[in-house]
């Protein structure tokens, strides 16, 4: 990707690997990333992913039931 790019990742938590996503947003690689699946789901408290600078997460809610 290019460097400065946004990322979102809304398919399977297993494509992306998360400890290259937190170095790329580290470094500056990444400008920001927007994610709602992970792996493992749901994610635990001890993910360094809660500290990942420049990254939104959201919960895999794609169903409408009311």
């Amino acid at each position: 990707m290019k460097r400065g790019a946004n990322l979102i990742n809304v398919g399977r938590g297993g494509c992306l690997d998360h400890a290259a996503l937190i170095d790329a947003l580290k470094s500056g690689a990444l400008r920001g990333a927007v994610i709602d699946v992970y792996d493992p789901e749901p994610l635990p408290s001890s993910s360094p992913l809660w500290q990942a600078p420049n990254l939104i997460m959201i919960p895999h809610v794609s169903s409408d039931d009311l």
